[in-house]
């Protein structure tokens, strides 16, 4: 499943953006390549995802036992952000 997200950005964030190609495209494989950093902690997204928002995401989620290395499988909370609740 695919979600859409707004995102506002200045005319100078959208013009160094459009240097790289178009910003919607720019943006979405940015946001790809984050995922990619969360989930997969040997990935190397993932010294970059620290890099910008430190080592606390972490603590919301869980390692698949099944894989060699760390793996995350999926978030140990529901709701919203900033709404977390912690499962059972």
């Amino acid at each position: 499943m695919r979600r859409a997200v707004s995102v506002i950005i200045s005319q100078q964030e959208y013009d160094l953006l459009s240097a790289i190609g178009k910003p919607e495209n720019v943006l979405a494989s940015l946001a790809d390549h984050a995922a990619q950093g969360i989930r997969r902690t040997g990935a190397w997204e993932s010294g970059w995802i620290r890099q910008c928002v430190g080592y606390d995401f972490e603590k919301n989620l869980e390692v698949d036992p099944t894989c060699k290395g760390k793996v995350w499988t999926n978030m140990r909370t529901k709701g919203t952000p900033g709404q977390r609740t912690e499962e059972p």
